[in-house]
C-alpha cells in the first residue's frame, strides 16, 4: 500500500466500519453487566464492587412485608353485574307461573329436576302440594326479592378481614359500602327465615319456610369480586408507603474479600438488575447515536476533501488513534475500583493530545479529530461532565501545540515540558473533581490523586515519545525529529552519499536550505521542511554529477555531446532524484521538492544552443523544458525561486567583467522572480504578491552578505597584487 495516496472508496467504507465494530465491541464491554454467579452467599467478594450509577431499589423482604399488612386491612373491590337485578326478579316470576300453571304435579316435579331446585324433602311436599297458594303470595316473594337487592349487595366470594368498607363500581361510579351490606349467596336459611318473619310477623311457619327455600334457589349474585382491582390498589399502596432503598453513584456495595450476607446480596443483585436495565433500554440508543456521529463526522470530511482523506497514512492514523481511545476508555471503565480517584485520571488521553499534533501538523484536522473522541467518551457509563471537561481542556491544549506547527516539539525535554503542563491540568481538574463531589480526601489519597496525575501526563508524554518513531517509519511522515535526523549528513546516508560524490551540488543545496529556511521563517511557511527540502531537491545529480556545472572542474561533457542530449541529462536528474528518494524512503513532502524547484520551465542555456545549431524551425521547444509538476505549496515555491537566484547570482560571480554589487544583486532576483512569474509557475501553490515581496528582500539580503562581500574581497587582493608586482 502506498500511504501517500488516498484509499479506494471500498477499502475505506470496509475499514471505517470495521473500525467502528470495535469501538462498538469495547462500548459494549464497558456495559456488559457483571457476573451475579461468581458472589454467592457466605462466600467471600472476589472482588470490589463500587456503583457506577445513583439509583433506588425495592428491599424485598421489607416489601412482602408491608404488602401483607396492606393486604390484611385492605377493603375488597366489587363490581356490578349489569342485569342481574333484572334477572333474579325474571327467575322469581317464571317459577310463580309456573307454578300456577301446572296442573299435574309431576309436571311441576318435573320443572324442579330441570331447573336443579334441591328443596328439603318436607318443603318439596309442601311445594307441590300448596304451589296455588304461594302463587297468590306473589307480591310477598317479590317485595322480599326487592328488598333484599335494594338493600344489600349479593355476592358468590368474601373473604372476612380488617376492612369495614368495599368497594362497589358500575357503570357510572364508584361508591364505598359497609361491609355489613354483603349477602354471600347461597344465603343461610334460617338467616332468610328472620327476614320474612321480621317483614309479616310470625305467622304460618311452613309457608316462610317454603317461600324462603324458593329465594334461596332463585337468588344469584348481583356483584362480582374485582381481584384485579383490589391488587392494583394494595400494589399502589406498598409502592406510596414502602421506603426505596437508595445507592449513589460511587458508593461501595462489597469490598473485595468482604463475606456475602443476604442484605449484600439483595444489593448486589440490585445493583445487576439496574445494569441489566441499562444495557437493554439505554445501551442501543448510545450505540446508535454513536453511529450516527461517527457517519456525520465520516460524511463532513470526505466530502469537503480534508487532510485525512488525501493519504492513506493519515486516514489510517486517524483509524489507529480513533481505536485507541476506545480501548483507553474501556480499560478506564474497567480499571477503576474507587470513585475517590477520578476517573480521567484512568484515561491516558494525553499520549493522543501529545502525538496527534507531531504528526498531522494541521491544527483544524488535530481540533476536529480530538473533539470528536472527547464526543465520544460521553457514550460510556463512568463519563460525568468533569472528565468530559478534563478531555476536552486536553484537547484543546492539543490545538495550541498544533497551532504552533514545529515550534512545540524541537527538543527532547519540550516533551517532559509540555507533559508537566498537562501535569498543572490534570491537578486542576483533581481538585475541581474533590470540590464538586464533597469529597474529603486524606493526605494518602491525595498522595495517589497526585501520582496520578503525574502518570497520567509524564508517563503519557514518554509514551508519546516512544511510539513516535514508529508512525514515522511506518507512516513515513516528515515530524520535527525526522526531518532533523535528514537534515544532517551524519544521520543520512543519501545526504552524506551527495557530500561525497557531488559536493558542489552539496554545497549549492546547502546554501538553498540557508535561503529557504530564512525566507519561510518570515513569510511563516514550514522553515525546518524548507531547509531539509533544499537539501534534496538536486539527490538526482548523483547519477552523472560531472553533467552539471558546480561539480565541474576542468572539462565540461556537455561540450562533446549535442544540446539535445545534454538537455536530457539535466532533464534526468528529477527522475532520478525521485526514484532515489523513494528508494531511500524519504517522506513525499520532501519528494515533492525534487519533483517541482523545477516546474516546467526551460533548460534556456540548451535550447538557445540547439537554436544556433540546427535552426529554430527544426527545435520543439517542449524537448527543452522540464516535466513539472509546478510548485504546489509555499516550501516548493520558495525553493524554486531560490535555485534559480542562487544559480544565477553564482554565475554572474564567477565573470570578471561585470562588477558584481547591490543593483546587480537585486536585478538577479527581481528578474528571476519576474520570469516565474509571467511563466505561471507559481499558480498552484497559494503564494501572495506581498509574500513574494518579502522573499525578494530575503533573498538580497542573504546574497549581499555572501556575493557582495566576497566580490570586494577578491577585488581588493587583485589590486594589492598589482601594487606589490609594481614594486
Amino acid at each position: 500500500m502506498k500511504w501517500d495516496e488516498p484509499l479506494s472508496r471500498k477499502i475505506m467504507v470496509f475499514l471505517l466500519l470495521g473500525v467502528w465494530l470495535v469501538s462498538a465491541v469495547f462500548l459494549t464491554m464497558s456495559y456488559w453487566p457483571f457476573s451475579l454467579e461468581s458472589y454467592q452467599i457466605n462466600t467471600p467478594s472476589p472482588r470490589e464492587m463500587v456503583s457506577w450509577y445513583t439509583f433506588t431499589y425495592e428491599n424485598i423482604e421489607a416489601r412482602e412485608t408491608l404488602k401483607k399488612e396492606i393486604e390484611k386491612n385492605a377493603p375488597f373491590y366489587y363490581r356490578v353485574i349489569n342485569g342481574a337485578k333484572e334477572k333474579n326478579k325474571k327467575q322469581l316470576a317464571e317459577w310463580l307461573a309456573v307454578a300456577a300453571s301446572y296442573r299435574d304435579e309431576k309436571e311441576f316435579e318435573n320443572y324442579f329436576r330441570e331447573q336443579n331446585f334441591l328443596y328439603t324433602p318436607r318443603i318439596r311436599e309442601y311445594i307441590l302440594e300448596n304451589r296455588f297458594l304461594l302463587a297468590r303470595y306473589e307480591n310477598r316473594l317479590m317485595f322480599v326479592l326487592d328488598y333484599l337487592q335494594e338493600n344489600y349487595i349479593l355476592v358468590d366470594r368474601f373473604f372476612p378481614g380488617g376492612a369495614e368498607v368495599f368497594y362497589l363500581s358500575s357503570d357510572r361510579e364508584t361508591r364505598i359500602l359497609p361491609v355489613s351490606s354483603l349477602l354471600l349467596v347461597p344465603l343461610e336459611k334460617s338467616w332468610l327465615l328472620g327476614v320474612f318473619q321480621q317483614l309479616y310477623g310470625r305467622g304460618n311457619g311452613l309457608l316462610y319456610e317454603a317461600m324462603a327455600e324458593v329465594l334461596l334457589y332463585i337468588l344469584r349474585p348481583t356483584a362480582e369480586l374485582d381481584a384485579n382491582a383490589r391488587d392494583r390498589m394494595v400494589i399502589a399502596k406498598v409502592e406510596e408507603k414502602l421506603p426505596r432503598e437508595i445507592i449513589r453513584k460511587g458508593e461501595t456495595i462489597l469490598q473485595e474479600g468482604e463475606v456475602i450476607t443476604p442484605e449484600k446480596k439483595q444489593r448486589l443483585h440490585a445493583y445487576w438488575d439496574y445494569q441489566w436495565k441499562i444495557f437493554r433500554y439505554r445501551f442501543p440508543a448510545i450505540l446508535i447515536a454513536m453511529m450516527i456521529i461517527f457517519v456525520l463526522f465520516i460524511f463532513r470530511y470526505y466530502k469537503y476533501q480534508e487532510i485525512l482523506w488525501r493519504k492513506a497514512s493519515f486516514f489510517m492514523i486517524g483509524l489507529i488513534f480513533y481505536t485507541l481511545v476506545h480501548v483507553f476508555l474501556w480499560y478506564a471503565h474497567v480499571s477503576a475500583r474507587s470513585f475517590s480517584l477520578p476517573i480521567f485520571l484512568h484515561i491516558p488521553f494525553a499520549v493522543i493530545t501529545l502525538t496527534l499534533p507531531i504528526l498531522f501538523q494541521q491544527q483544524p484536522v488535530v481540533f476536529v479529530l480530538l473533539i470528536n473522541f472527547s464526543l465520544y467518551s460521553v457514550f460510556y457509563p463512568l463519563t460525568d461532565a468533569l472528565t468530559f471537561a478534563n478531555l476536552l481542556a486536553l484537547a484543546l491544549f492539543a490545538l495550541y501545540t498544533a497551532s504552533q506547527k514545529r515550534k512545540s516539539f524541537q527538543k527532547r525535554y519540550d516533551f517532559f515540558v509540555i507533559g508537566m503542563e498537562i501535569f498543572v491540568i490534570q491537578v486542576i481538574f483533581a481538585f475541581l473533581y474533590a470540590w464538586h463531589y464533597q469529597m474529603n480526601f486524606s493526605w494518602y489519597q491525595w498522595f495517589v490523586v497526585g501520582l496520578f496525575c503525574l502518570g497520567n501526563s509524564l508517563i503519557s508524554a514518554l509514551i508519546a515519545f516512544g511510539i513516535l518513531p514508529f508512525f514515522e517509519y511506518v507512516f513515513n511522515i516528515p515530524t520535527y525529529f525526522r526531518l532533523t535526523e535528514l537534515s544532517s549528513s551524519s544521520t543520512s546516508v543519501l545526504l552524506s552519499e551527495l557530500k561525497d560524490k557531488a559536493p558542489g551540488t552539496y554545497m549549492h543545496s546547502l546554501r538553498l536550505g540557508e535561503m529557504c529556511e530564512m525566507a519561510a521563517e518570515k513569510i511563516g511557511a514550514d522553515a525546518l521542511l524548507a531547509r531539509v527540502g533544499a537539501y534534496y531537491h538536486d539527490v538526482g545529480k548523483l547519477q552523472t554529477p560531472e553533467f552539471f556545472i558546480e561539480n565541474q572542474e576542468g572539462e565540461n561533457p556537455h561540450d562533446e555531446i549535442t544540446p539535445g542530449l545534454s538537455t536530457s541529462v539535466i532533464k534526468s536528474h528529477v527522475k532520478y532524484g525521485v526514484e532515489l528518494a523513494r528508494q531511500y524512503r524519504l517522506p513525499e513532502e520532501i519528494i515533492a521538492f525534487i519533483e517541482e524547484h523545477h516546474g516546467t520551465t526551460h533548460i534556456s542555456y540548451f535550447y538557445t544552443r540547439a537554436i544556433r545549431f540546427y535552426g529554430e524551425e527544426t527545435i520543439n521547444p517542449a524537448d527543452y523544458q522540464y516535466p513539472g509538476p509546478k510548485p504546489s505549496t509555499l516550501e516548493t515555491a520558495i525553493l524554486m525561486l531560490a535555485d534559480g537566484v542562487e544559480a544565477t547570482a553564482r554565475a554572474y560571480m564567477e565573470k570578471p567583467e561585470v562588477r558584481f554589487n547591490l543593483h546587480t544583486i537585486e536585478d538577479i532576483v527581481d528578474d528571476i522572480i519576474e520570469q516565474r512569474l509571467t511563466s505561471g509557475q507559481l499558480d498552484n501553490c497559494p503564494i501572495t504578491l506581498r509574500q513574494i515581496r518579502q522573499i525578494r528582500d530575503v533573498f538580497v539580503e542573504y546574497l549581499s552578505a555572501l556575493y557582495h562581500k566576497r566580490k570586494d574581497y577578491h577585488e581588493r587582493k587583485e589590486k594589492e597584487n598589482v601594487g606589490s608586482r609594481r614594486h
